[in-house]
């Protein structure tokens, strides 16, 4: 973010995991003019008031929530009216077949896939049919690329992989 962003700008940035609260507040001791408030919460139950939002985004979270219909919801619900909400998903994880082979191999076919691994939101129907029972309308899909450079160090990335086998199958 720019460090010295528009007038009038406000971002209510939420998130259930203490971790990643803890790393934005340290971001935003380093950069105070950053008009950002910061708040832990579910993103399955938000708490703001209804028509709150004209813009929300929402990046790389519904795969790892127990409920993303409810999600999606409270997303739209938190919207003004003509507000947009915007959900962006990987559109391909070529290492996640990799990990589906490797959690059938070292636990077995009938063993339930972690919550991670068991939902398939890189594919446009599952986002698509969340959008739906949400209530969404007027969604479109949009492409855009992006690259996440793992540097010469590929046991660390292939040490983050192999602990998406290790989460148990409840979360």
């Amino acid at each position: 973010m720019d460090s010295n962003p528009p007038g009038g700008i406000r971002i209510h940035a939420t998130d259930f995991n203490p971790m990643f609260i803890a790393q934005l507040q340290t971001k935003l001791a380093e950069n105070p003019s950053w008009p950002v408030k910061v708040d832990t919460m579910d993103a399955c139950n938000l708490t703001f008031p209804d028509n709150t939002f004209d813009l929300s985004v929402t990046t790389f979270v519904f795969s790892d929530l127990s409920d993303d219909v409810a999600a999606a919801s409270h997303i739209l619900r938190t919207l003004k009216p003509g507000g947009t909400g915007v959900v962006a998903v990987w559109k391909e994880m070529p290492w996640h077949v990799a990990l589906e082979i490797a959690h059938h191999k070292t636990r077995g076919a009938d063993e339930p896939m972690a919550p991670f691994l068991s939902k398939s939101w890189y594919k446009k129907e599952k986002p698509a049919q969340v959008a739906k029972d949400a209530g969404w309308k007027d969604v479109k899909f949009v492409d855009r690329t992006a690259w996440l450079n793992l540097g010469a160090d590929l046991k660390r990335w292939v040490t983050i992989a192999w602990t998406f086998l290790a989460t148990p199958v409840g979360g």
